[in-house]
């Protein structure tokens, strides 16, 4: 009998347990996603450093003619000393998201790309973070 009690106080504080983490991993996922929430309502791409003022005007243009304006932008620019993270990392994901719809395994290509360049201190990965489960 006392083997019994056993197995079934094993067993409760087992399920406990269990149940306790689930609790746990809710809480944590809605504290994170508060958290990317209020610094995606923060940020405005052109206050983020990378980015000389000159460019501006020509990012904006580039914006208005849509993905293709963009990736030509990219092209252009990426990897000048006139465009550098957090800025150009913020005009990528711009591009993927303008891509993801006619070519989303270019747009898996970029956001793997971002992942391994941009870190959890960067001002571009809440907005990163947030795009996780569609890019995976």
């Amino acid at each position: 009998m006392k083997v019994l009690i056993q197995i079934i106080l094993t067993l409760s504080l087992a399920f406990a347990a269990w149940k306790g983490f689930d609790v746990w991993k809710q809480y944590s996922d809605q504290k994170e996603q508060a958290a990317v929430e209020d610094s995606r309502a923060k940020i405005s791409p052109t206050s983020l450093p990378g980015m000389d003022r000159e460019l501006e005007t020509v990012c904006d243009e580039a914006h208005k003619k849509g993905a293709l304006g963009l990736r030509n932008f990219l092209a252009q620019y990426k990897g000048t000393a006139f465009l550098k993270d957090p800025r150009l990392a913020w005009i990528e994901i711009d591009y993927m998201l303008l891509v993801a719809v006619n070519d989303p395994a270019e747009a898996r290509r970029i956001y793997s790309d971002l992942r391994q360049r941009i870190k959890p201190g960067s001002p571009v990965y809440p907005r990163l973070k947030s795009l996780e489960e569609s890019f995976k």
